[in-house]
Formats: structure tokens, sequence, C-alpha cells
């Protein structure tokens, strides 16, 4: 009998070929959308295929199937949440086309210029404080699409709320494969949104603490000294630009 391995496991074992097993998707996504594409080379800590052409990013999420020996398997409640999220954000990274099958979930996602953090060595062109300003509007993007999308579908809904105060819609992986910098106009990307959900509103000052102490750690080309005062009237910023917060209906509502 064949035990079947996470995702992540299999490819940081090395026991499958990355290439060989996305294959497939890529067929997919040429048949579909008409277009050649290339697979971006990421980290795959989740069962994701992501691929790209001149214009566009294509993810690619299976539901639950075995390429090559590698099980992918992706929640299909999450997905939808995703697709949906993208028809309500009004941020830089946006949805152009989706398809789904009984198989898998195809995103098509107006590509952003720039390059990855990751890939950048030396200092970025870009001061704390600008960093800061962008990171506040990023984060209340992504609540306001969170707020559309519980007007409108139930999967968003929190179902069993245990606390008393509201939530919050946040997006929780700001390392530097996520962020592109752009030299031509010197504007910073998001170019992940996964994964995104709710959080009580009273653990969003630690969250967003945290958040912000990995992207102030980013090589800003000159970076002011953030003050312990400074730095409370940024994140102060940032929480009073998400609004109003979500509170579940209850039960008997």
């Amino acid at each position: 009998m064949t035990h079947s391995k996470s995702f992540h496991k299999l490819v940081q074992q090395r026991q499958v070929e990355i290439v060989k097993a996305s294959e497939p998707a890529r067929r997919l996504i040429g048949k579909i959308f008409k277009t050649n594409v290339d697979q971006i080379q990421k980290s795959y800590q989740n069962p994701v295929f992501v691929f790209a052409n001149d214009t566009h990013i294509y993810k690619v999420f299976y539901r639950d199937i075995m390429f090559h020996g590698l099980h992918f398997k992706n929640d299909q409640h999450m997905v939808n949440m995703y697709v949906k999220f993208f028809q309500n954000y009004q941020g830089d990274m946006q949805l152009s086309d989706y398809y789904v099958d009984d198989n898998c979930s195809i995103l098509q996602i107006k590509k952003l210029p720039g390059i990855k953090l990751t890939d950048i060595k030396e200092p970025i062109d870009i001061t704390t404080e600008v960093a800061g300003e962008w990171f506040a509007e990023q984060c209340k993007q992504i609540h306001l699409a969170g707020m559309r999308c519980v007007e409108k579908h139930k999967e968003f809904e929190i179902q069993r709320n245990i606390f008393k105060s509201g939530y919050y819609f946040v997006f929780s992986d700001w390392n530097k494969d996520n962020i592109l910098y752009d030299y031509n106009t010197s504007k910073l990307y998001l170019v992940d949104l996964q994964p995104i959900n709710w959080i009580p509103s009273d653990l969003l000052n630690g969250v967003i603490r945290s958040q912000w102490k990995e992207i102030n750690s980013f090589n800003w080309k000159r970076p002011i000294s953030i003050t312990g005062t400074a730095e409370s009237n940024l994140l102060s910023k940032i929480i009073e630009g998400y609004g109003k917060q979500y509170f579940p209906k209850k039960a008997n509502e």
C-alpha cells in the first residue's frame, strides 16, 4: 500500500519532479486560455501551481488528485472564497478571468511589474515610512474586500462565533516572495493573497505589529529612524484605516 505524503514534504525531499507534475496543469491552461505559459519557481508551501506569460499569472488549484505520486488537495470552500475575494478586491492584483471544473480551479490574474524583493540584493529605494504607508493601504484594501464579500456571499460568514468582539479580514504571509518592487516607478506591489481570512479584532494589534516587524526588517534604502511613538502612530493609522468591523449574526437572527 502506498502512503500519501504531504505536498510540501514531497517537494522538500525531492521525491517528485515539480515540472513533470505540473505539466497537465500547464496544458490545461493552454487549452482553456489559448496561451503558452511558463512555470514560476516557488517554495510550494501549498499545493498550488503558478504559471505566467507576458500579461498574466495563472494559479491552478486541484481539488483532490494524484500526479506522478504527488497528492494535490485544496479545500474547495477556501478556493471559492479566494475567487470571490478577487471579484471584490480593489487593490493592484486583479482577477481577469477564471475557470472551474470538477477537478480544479484556475485563476487568471493580471501580471504586475517589478522584481520580487527576495531577488533584490541592493538597498531598495523606498523609505521605511513609505513602506509603512504602503502596508497600511494594502491592509485596508484587503479588509474592505472581505467586508464586501460577507455582505454578498454566505461562505464568508462566521457560523460559530466564539468571540464577543468583531472581526477583521487579513492576509497572513508578508514575505519577500510576495512583494514586487518596480524600478521604473519606485512602487511596491503585493502579488499573493493567500491565505486570507477573518481574525478577531482583539488579535489585530498583535498580528499587525508582527507583520510590520517583518516588513520593517526588509532592506529599504533610506530607512528613517522609527521611534516607539512613530511606530505606535503607524500601527494606529493602519487599524483606523480598516474602518468598521464584521460582527457575525447571532444564531437566532
